[in-house]
């Protein structure tokens, strides 16, 4: 097999170690000398599953070892396998073209594959930061970098004189006279609000790699002005050039520094790319300085929620200023109670309130547009039940029904996109009651603004977005879905009968068919496309999304 068209061949002269991710391996095979391709490769116990790259196409494949030539197979990354054509060189593999599946196996949590040995079924965790990894390994031709390690930092740098920065900004470490205040977390990060000499300046995240602290962040200056910045603990001169590079993609970059901190100035473009990206380079003239690029998505949107608090001076609460008096939560429709200037009360039950909103999680379905509870054989045993929960947006905070087993509820996270906003479910009460770990990250609703007087227009521009082309024979259509809440999008009547057999889904990524559980809802100014792989629809019950907002006057009603 060639670098490009066969990327799966097991035996070469030099195949060597470019990089031990754990469960992950990742390899250089060469030929001759030449670099043929890189590989991440992981297995099951049984068999092995390569993903490779010769830097610009993808190929997967298992071990095989019958005849030569085209072999039927399957594949699937959901609950329906699709059939494909292996080809098999007689060197012990069988292997795909890959490029119509790298997101499913940069974001899936598992891949099934069938063969010759019967259904094999590979976790994908890690798989994203491995396929990285094998996609530098081919642009550095198999030779590993040698690289300066980052200076392990055990505690943050304390803030040193500097005043503003260069551009009359605040830098988002190490200012004087800033003080920083807890907002929130998100995916392993910690965002602060930071005041400088009173006044609000910036909104930053900090993560702890391994004992290395860095940051990425956005300040706001006197005259409404921004810029993105990442800091590093690592003392360079005050302005530098120098290259910044995600996932192989390497572009020029300049900074400043500050004591013991460096800043990288971030353009709109680098910041898309670290909020899409896996892997992150700095070279900082002699340094280079590696990151792990996981949660940013996440956490570049809690940094602009924060922003926009600290712009309108809610941003953060100075140690001298007193709490302000919570409100009583408004009654479905927007209704507000007679007490609603009087601290809250303790729950009538006696239960926990929602930490974002203070609503009493006994009394949120009150919220809720679709009360009814599903169907009782969704509980996986008799110690689950159903309870709200909450999860927050940019502008708002959504709740639902989730499951609740042995004290763990099911957590949905909001993350931001360049194109779709999405809800993962970042813990897993399902996945805790059958003995697995409660963290995950699977993704399970994709959201799109639309029009609520008129969201068909938008919903089926979302659907096409998700087709890679007309599928020939096959008119691809929005219709109301039986259920009578939301749309689905698929093939026509005429489309469906002319099948022989189950219909998978054949009007691309956000398409209905058989295997799939994915269908449109409309919430408020929202469209969500409901994509529930495996298990997921025991874990939250998505019939229940329900929009909250809050008013001019700071009370929580239900955005419709």
């Amino acid at each position: 097999m060639s670098a490009a068209s066969g990327a799966c061949a097991q035996t070469y002269a030099d195949e060597r170690e470019y990089a031990d991710l754990g469960r992950w391996r990742v390899v250089s095979v060469s030929m001759d000398g030449t670099l043929q391709y890189c590989a991440a490769d992981s297995d099951n116990g049984s068999v092995q599953l390569r993903i490779a790259t010769d830097g610009n196409r993808w190929q997967m494949g298992n071990p095989y070892y019958g005849s030569n030539g085209p072999v039927q197979g399957y594949v699937g990354f959901g609950q329906y396998l699709r059939p494909v054509t292996y080809m098999a060189d007689g060197d012990g593999w069988a292997s795909i073209d890959a490029d119509a599946f790298v997101d499913d196996l940069r974001n899936g949590s598992q891949v099934r594959m069938l063969l010759d040995r019967g259904e094999q079924v590979f976790s994908l965790s890690g798989s994203s930061a491995a396929m990285a990894k094998a996609r530098e390994c081919a642009l550095n031709q198999g030779r590993p970098p040698v690289r300066q390690s980052p200076p392990v930092v055990r505690n943050a740098p304390p803030p040193t004189p500097g005043g503003t920065n260069s551009y009359g900004g605040y830098d988002i470490a190490g200012m004087r006279g800033a003080a920083e205040r807890f907002y929130g977390q998100t995916r392993g990060w910690t965002v602060l609000s930071g005041t400088v000499d009173g006044r609000f300046g910036y909104c930053v995240g900090e993560r702890n790699d391994g004992g290395s602290i860095w940051r990425l962040g956005r300040d706001l200056t006197v005259d409404g002005s921004a810029q993105w910045q990442v800091a590093v603990p690592y003392q360079a001169r005050p302005d530098w050039n120098g290259q910044i590079e995600v996932d192989g993609d390497v572009r020029p970059i300049s900074g400043s520094a500050a004591g013991p901190w460096t800043f990288a100035w971030l353009g709109m473009d680098d910041l898309n790319r670290i909020r899409n990206g896996n892997t992150m380079i700095l070279d900082i003239r002699r340094a280079s300085l590696d990151f792990q690029l996981r949660g940013t998505a996440a956490v570049i949107t809690k940094i602009e929620e924060c922003v926009a608090q600290g712009r309108r001076g809610g941003g953060m609460k100075t140690a001298n200023r007193p709490a302000p008096i919570p409100q009583v939560p408004p009654l479905p429709g927007g209704k507000q109670p007679n007490r609603a200037a009087l601290p809250f009360p303790a729950c009538p039950d006696g239960g926990p309130k929602l930490p974002v909103t203070g609503i009493c999680q006994g009394q949120a379905v009150d919220y809720l547009l679709n009360t009814g509870d599903p169907n009782a054989y969704l509980l996986p045993d008799h110690s689950c039940d159903w309870v709200v929960n909450e999860t927050q947006m940019i502008d708002g905070v959504l709740l639902y029904k989730a499951l609740r087993c042995n004290g763990i509820t099911t957590q949905l996270e909001f993350g931001g996109g360049a194109h779709y906003a999405t809800l993962d479910i970042a813990r897993s009460a399902l996945s805790a009651s059958n003995g697995g770990t409660p963290q995950g990250e699977t993704r399970v609703v994709w959201i799109t603004h639309v029009d609520p007087a008129n969201p068909v227009p938008d919903l089926l521009r979302a659907s096409r977005d998700g087709m890679e082309g007309p599928t020939p024979g096959v008119e691809c259509v929005l219709d109301p879905a039986e259920s009578g809440d939301g749309w689905v999008f698929g093939p026509d009547a005429a489309s469906t009968a002319a099948q022989d057999g189950p219909t998978p889904p054949m009007c691309g990524v956000f398409s209905d068919g058989d295997g799939v559980m994915r269908w449109w809802r409309v919430v408020a100014d929202f469209g969500m496309l409901i994509d529930l792989p495996g298990e997921a629809y025991q874990d939250f019950d998505p019939a229940t999304l329900t929009l909250l907002r809050k008013t001019p006057a700071g009370a929580w009603q239900v955005a419709y």
